[in-house]
């Protein structure tokens, strides 16, 4: 049996505007077959076409017999309500498992609504009210289509007032305007009414169609408002002339009434409060209309009463308009006529006080002088006086004393009259007021500046200085300077009276006062009566300008540095640490004033191997507190043979800033006394250097410490020192004391001899010896003010070494480079030189050839060429001892129970002190601080046991060597255990450390054994066990070859001045005491 279906399509909803909308369509396939399953193999709509369906209801689901589907699609749908409707069809095909196909289809309507199109019109007046008289309003119409979704045509646009309305061109007929668009267009028409009528009120009316040629229509109203034009006028009366003698006259007034509104207005009254009521003329009488801005006029001629000058004649003039409103307006004007005589002249003074002033006008007389009626009176008793017409009259003044200068006279003002300047020319009919006025002048101090030096000579200073004015209090202060275009204080519009001037001292100056300028023009009256004055008291009078000097002095500045560290005065090991204090003053010199240095910097070095400790640093100022928390100071970039800086910034008087940093030492810093230097600067307040000078060595701009560097104590070494002899010291230079020994000498004769006549003997002899001792004295001398300074280190002294090194720093204060060159005294320069502010001589085998001492300095020079600068160091002396001991003779070593006893002599050659003893199990050994076993105190030429009673295993054989050290710790050669018959002595063990017997003897030849390689340095060597050869070892016998022995040298010492020339003085001071007994002896000769 064929399979069948069943389809069903709902459309939601079934009814939308021709606009549009969504509209939902649900479509359902049924299964009408009896039994059989069917599958969905095509679904479509006659619109939207193929359709998906969804997961449960599409191409491909399976339906079982009365089973069903549905799913659902959502569209736009609209149209035109002119128009079809929106139809659409849909067909669903199956088939069942044979391949027989079922279709069944269903449609659906959407019927279209017709939307009616809609319009908004408006229509705005601006302004929105306007006087009755009239004015332009500017009316404003607008269409809005306001329909959903469709346009529309413009068919109709009208005014009830202004008819049919032709828009603009794009708000006109037939404009087109979509959904929601708009268009606008603007008219300009007068409107005018009436106050009291109706507001002008007129309706916009529009209409506009749609395709379906649906009509819509609005309209709109717009209203102006008149407001009420009050009616508005001015009246004007004047006369011809304004006076009139005393005996009266006739006077033309003219009156004028003048419509001021917009509106017309009609007179209704014209009088005059003195000549009753104006009957006017043709075009200006009572009834005579005004139109708006319009105005009337006439005149009147009326004859001013007889009377005495000065009285006045005053009339007022009276006019009222109405309006069609009865809204009426009055106005009214005067006129004045005054009875003068003809001609008079008042002479009036007007006076100013200010600026202290307290003048009044009796204080000065007014003059009119002329040919005729010349009169003259007090400045506050002016009155009119008679004078003669057509005559000039001069007009002056002339004020009480100063009073002329202390004020500023005006220009003449008279009130009629030809006036020149100051002449005054009347006429008959003339009544004249002149007046003159006088306005108080201010008083002006000038203040300028004047720099000097300390010698008192001008100069010029870019440091301001502020001058304080005061009167019962400070006025004004104002800053002046003495530069090339100086800055001078000018106190101006001041009040006459006493004032003072003073200063607030600018640090870096003195204050010496101030004195008049005509003073300085004359520096011989200056000098006798030396007027100036700290505070000057100053008088000025009005209109007075005074100019006074203020002297200042320069402060010279000092500048003073210290520098110290905490090293222990025993000597620092080398790593130790070292805390630097440097302090910089700008001590109080006890006079007034406080000077300034400004940029105060420090330059410091340190030793070289010395190393700077970042952050250690500290800045203090005792007046400014901590400078690296301010950031004035920042930390010194110390470096390698480069000095650290340190900026202060500016230092006033009695300021202390202290600075403190930690360096380290090498470890691998040589023994010695390592020196260092400092130094510091600033400006003066002219910008001028300042340099610091020691606090120790004012002398010097130079500072410097010093820090021992010594070796620690290693274990087996020690150093006995020998015993020397000499006199008492009693600090005394020998030249003196030889001098104090002859003195006493020739005292002593002096008491032996008749005095009386042997006095011109002695005196003779006194001289000469003062003269020789004065000759011969090395004078103290104070070496000027240096650029440069350079310290060298004092190695370490005796030695034996024959390498080390010598440090040394140098500073310049002009900061040019530095190289310096290291000298031997008797061998003269060596090594290349080194650019550097620190850096080390390196002495070597080269230079230390022998035993002697050696004296070392150093040459630095700063700059190059001709301008270049150089000065030596100091001379440090090294005393150097190569010679070694002779070793051990007679060596014998004997094993008893767990024990060895070692028996040997040491040289008869004046250097040993000490013997070291080494051990080992197996040889050959190396002899060094791992297998050293003892080291001991030992004299020359002596007789030693040594039991060793600490072996480690006694069932091994152990192995010795020995060798002597002398105090410079120069070492001897090893003699070492040599073939011999080992001796077994019966004894006890016994531990711990090793029992020594000596007893000083003759030296007895014995044996002597060395390293393999014939040297046996002072550190370690390789010891040979019995095996030996000829290669500079000993022979079978112990003794050392020839081979072995090394060059002592010579010791050389460099003999000083002073080492010599005291045998001169001892040998003239004989001669003076010979001479002075032989002419003695002489004398008792002759006598006898």
């Amino acid at each position: 049996m064929p399979p069948s279906i069943f389809v069903n399509k709902v459309a939601n909803p079934t009814v939308v505007p021709e606009t549009g909308g969504d509209v939902t369509f649900t479509f359902t396939v049924l299964n009408t077959s009896s039994e059989e399953s069917v599958t969905i193999t095509s679904l479509n709509d006659s619109v939207y076409g193929t359709l998906a369906g969804d997961t449960d209801c599409g191409v491909g689901t399976e339906l079982t017999s009365g089973a069903f589907c549905e799913f659902s699609i959502t569209r736009w749908v609209e149209g035109d309500y002119s128009g079809p409707d929106h139809y659409n069809k849909f067909t669903a095909v199956a088939e069942d498992d044979d391949g027989t196909d079922a279709t069944d289809d269903d449609d659906e309507t959407v019927y279209l609504t017709d939307v009616w199109p809609t319009i908004e019109v408006t229509k705005t007046p601006n302004p929105t009210t306007v006087p009755e008289t009239g004015a332009n309003v500017t009316f404003t119409f607008t269409v809005k289509n306001t329909s959903s979704e469709e346009q529309v045509d413009i068919t109709y646009l009208n005014d009830s007032d202004y008819g049919i309305l032709t828009g603009d061109a794009d708000c006109m007929l037939e404009t087109v305007l979509i959904a929601g668009a708009s268009c606008e267009f603007s008219i300009v028409r007068f409107v005018q009414g009436d106050y009291s009528g109706p507001d002008h009120n007129n309706i916009f009316t529009a209409k506009a169609e749609d395709n379906d040629n649906t009509e819509a229509i609005d309209t709109d109203d717009a209203i102006v408002e008149f407001t009420d034009v009050l009616p508005d006028i001015s009246v004007l009366k004047t006369g011809n002339v304004s006076t009139v003698p005393e005996t009266g006259g006739s006077v033309v007034f003219t009156y004028v009434v003048t419509n001021n509104s917009t509106e017309d207005g009609e007179i209704t009254v014209l009088s005059d409060d003195k000549f009753g009521t104006l009957v006017g003329d043709a075009d200006c009488y009572v009834g005579t209309v005004l139109s708006g801005g319009s105005s009337c006029s006439f005149e009147e001629t009326f004859s001013i009463p007889a009377g005495i000058a000065p009285e006045t004649h005053t009339n007022i003039f009276t006019a009222t308009v109405i309006d069609d409103d009865g809204k009426s307006d009055t106005d009214t004007d005067d006129e004045t006529i005054t009875l003068t005589p003809v001609p008079s002249i008042k002479l009036v003074k007007e006076v100013v006080n200010m600026f202290g002033s307290d003048s009044d006008e009796s204080d000065w007389v007014l003059y009119a002088t002329g040919e005729v009626k010349s009169f003259w009176n007090y400045g506050d008793e002016g009155d009119f006086e008679y004078v003669a017409p057509g005559i000039p009259y001069i007009l002056t003044e002339d004020g009480e004393g100063d009073l002329d200068e202390e004020f500023e006279a005006s220009d003449w003002v008279c009130t009629g009259g030809s006036l020149v300047k100051n002449v005054l020319t009347l006429t008959s009919e003339d009544d004249v007021t002149c007046t003159i006025t006088n306005t108080a002048l201010p008083a002006t101090i000038i203040v300028k500046k004047d720099v000097i030096d300390s010698d008192k000579e001008d100069i010029y200073s870019n440091d301001s200085f502020d001058i304080v004015l005061s009167q019962e209090g400070i006025i004004d202060t104002q800053d002046i300077k003495d530069t090339v275009e100086p800055d001078i204080a000018q106190f101006t519009r001041l009040d006459a009276g006493e004032y003072s001037i003073s200063e607030i001292v600018t640090n870096g100056y003195k204050f010496n006062g101030c004195y008049p300028e005509y003073i300085q023009e004359e520096e011989s009256i200056r000098d006798f009566f030396n007027p100036i004055s700290q505070n000057p008291l100053i008088e000025v009078e009005n209109g007075e300008t005074v100019t006074y000097i203020c002297e200042n002095q320069v402060i010279e500045p000092i500048l003073e540095i210290a520098k110290s560290n905490d090293s222990d005065v025993a000597g620092e090991m080398a790593g130790n640490t070292v805390t630097y204090t440097l302090i910089v003053t700008t001590p109080d010199d006890e006079s007034e004033g406080t000077y300034v240095v400004n940029d105060v910097m420090v330059t410091d070095i340190l030793p070289f191997g010395f190393i700077y400790q970042p952050g250690t640093w500290t800045a203090i100022s005792s007046l400014r507190g901590d400078l690296k928390t301010l950031l004035i100071t920042g930390e010194p970039g110390y470096g390698n043979g480069i000095p650290g800086e340190w900026n202060l910034g500016d230092m006033i008087e009695g300021e202390t800033v202290t600075l403190t940093y930690v360096a380290e030492t090498n470890l691998l810093q040589d023994p010695g006394i390592y020196k260092d230097i400092a130094w510091t600067e600033g400006e003066s307040v002219l910008g001028a250097q300042v340099l610091g000078t020691s606090v120790t060595e004012p002398s010097s701009n130079f500072v410097r410490t010093q820090v021992l560097i010594i070796e620690p104590v290693e274990i087996g070494e020690g150093q006995v020192l020998g015993a020397t002899i000499t006199l008492p010291r009693t600090g005394a230079e020998t030249y003196l004391t030889l001098g104090a020994l002859i003195s006493m000498i020739l005292g002593f004769i002096l008491l032996v001899f008749n005095p009386k006549k042997k006095i011109k003997t002695l005196l003779l002899a006194s001289v000469l010896l003062l003269g020789v001792f004065t000759l011969v004295k090395p004078m103290p001398s104070y070496a000027a003010v240096e650029s440069i300074d350079v310290q060298i280190e004092q190695p370490q002294t005796p030695t034996n070494a024959n390498e080390f090194k010598i440090g040394f720093v140098a500073l310049d204060i002009e900061g040019r480079e530095i190289s310096v060159q290291c000298y031997e005294t008797t061998k003269g320069a060596f090594g290349s030189p080194i650019v550097a502010n620190s850096g080390s001589c390196e002495v070597n085998s080269s230079l230390i050839t022998a035993n002697g001492t050696y004296e070392f300095y150093v040459i630095a020079t700063a700059g190059s060429g001709s301008e270049a600068e150089s000065k030596s160091s100091n001379k440090v002396t090294v005393q150097v001892d190569l010679d070694k001991p002779s070793p051990v003779t007679n060596y014998l070593k004997t094993k008893g129970t767990c024990t060895y006893t070692l028996t040997f002599k040491t040289a008869n050659d004046g250097q040993t002190s000490n013997i070291q003893i080494f051990r080992s199990s197996v040889q050959p050994f190396l002899a060094n601080s791992t297998t050293i076993i003892d080291e001991f105190p030992v004299t020359p030429n002596t007789d030693v046991s040594y039991t060793d009673n600490d072996v480690l295993d006694c069932s091994k054989e152990y192995y010795y060597a020995i060798r002597a050290v002398d105090v410079f710790n120069n070492t001897s050669t090893f003699v070492t255990d040599n073939i011999v018959k080992v001796v077994i002595v019966q004894g006890t063990t016994t531990t711990g450390t090793g029992t020594t017997t000596t007893t000083t003897g003759g030296e007895v030849a014995g044996e002597e054994t060395v390293t393999p390689d014939g040297t046996g340095g002072p550190d370690e060597g390789e010891v040979a066990g019995e095996e030996t050869t000829n290669g500079g070892e000993a022979d079978d016998n112990g003794t050392p070859n020839e081979e072995d022995e090394e060059d002592t040298g010579t010791d050389t010492k460099e003999a000083t001045f002073w080492d010599w020339f005291k045998y001169v003085l001892i040998a003239l001071g004989g001669i003076v005491l010979a001479t002075v007994g032989y002419t003695y002896v002489r004398s008792r000769q002759s006598r006898n």
